[in-house]
């Protein structure tokens, strides 16, 4: 895959819509993975389930997380952080395609 078709991308449950984060030139996977949680936990959620996805070797891969509903409800900012946990967890078995 070349570099110009590597995006990781968190597509559901997020306020501002879905949230894509490509690889640029010369940048790590370590690096890019990052910038992409960093960005997915400055979003505020909306919805229910978030969903991240990329490409690896064996295609898409995706990670969707159920927000907790309670009693009590999870908060939202929880949410995200479970998602992000999650999502990079998976990553580290399912390694993006760069």
């Amino acid at each position: 895959m070349s570099q110009n078709n590597c995006t990781i991308t968190t597509s559901t449950g997020l306020a501002g819509g879905a949230l894509a984060t490509d690889l640029l030139p010369n940048q790590s996977l370590e690096d890019w993975v990052i910038t992409h949680k960093n960005a997915v936990k400055q979003a505020t959620a909306s919805g229910d389930p978030l969903t991240t996805s990329w490409n690896n070797k064996s295609g898409l891969q995706s990670e969707v997380t159920t927000r907790d509903a309670g009693p009590p409800a999870e908060a939202l900012a929880d949410f995200v952080t479970r998602h992000v946990t999650d999502f990079l967890l998976e990553m580290i078995q399912e390694q993006p395609d760069t």
